[in-house]
């Protein structure tokens, strides 16, 4: 294993477990126990306040920095951590095995229409700031029709749309997650037509019900 290898690994692992907090908060405000309960909901506003800079920003880098952001990813675990609190998930309902960002509002955008994909074209089309306020835009739709979200997967790539190295990798980087942004948003499932195999006497074959997963995150 090479030295840069073992280096990316020790980043991702770092960045799991700092997801893996953030799921737990939202898990511990629906716990039995009161502490649990007082601390996820006091830790959520903390990160929520993040957003508006000052002393409530140092406030929620005090949340996040102990999970070892390298220096280059501090603003982007920050933004990732007020974006959680915007729209708190258990890892149910937010960890690996749930829709990404984009696939998400693509589902969305089938159900309410035109307006969400106006919202998507926008958020693939900006950078810099304009791009954090357009995913902070699109997490709110996502909170508002109780949509899952895979937070892992939207840390990483933010963390890449993100970086000003304008070096042709990162460049090149950048455009292959917005175009993965952009085939996860017109992903739709279509289901199995009923086999003539499939009629009563015949062979049962693959229930229509075990579809492939539409959940299931792509692969880099």
């Amino acid at each position: 294993m090479t030295v840069r290898t073992e280096a990316r690994e020790e980043r991702q692992t770092r960045r799991d477990a700092f997801v893996s907090h953030l799921h737990s908060l939202a898990t511990a405000r629906e716990s039995d126990a009161t502490h649990l309960v007082a601390r996820g909901r006091a830790e959520l506003a903390v990160l929520s306040r993040g957003f508006s800079g000052g002393r409530h920003q140092a406030q929620a880098y005090g949340i996040v920095v102990p999970y070892g952001p390298p220096e280059e990813e501090q603003g982007v675990w920050l933004l990732v951590s007020g974006l959680f609190a915007l729209h708190p998930l258990p890892r149910s309902l937010g960890g690996p095995h749930a829709p990404t960002l984009a696939r998400s509002l693509g589902a969305l955008a089938r159900a309410k229409g035109s307006s969400v994909e106006r919202r998507f074209t926008e958020l693939v089309s900006v950078e810099g700031a304009a791009l954090e306020h357009q995913v902070r835009q699109a997490v709110r739709l996502l909170r508002g029709s109780h949509t899952p979200l895979n937070y892992g997967r939207l840390l990483d790539d933010l963390v890449v749309l993100l970086s000003t190295d304008q070096t042709d990798h990162r460049v090149k980087e950048r455009q292959r997650v917005r175009l993965r942004w952009i085939s996860d948003y017109h992903h739709h499932p279509v289901a199995r037509s009923r086999r003539a195999d499939d009629e009563p006497g015949g062979d049962p074959g693959t229930p229509l019900d075990q579809a492939p997963d539409s959940t299931t995150q792509d692969d880099e």
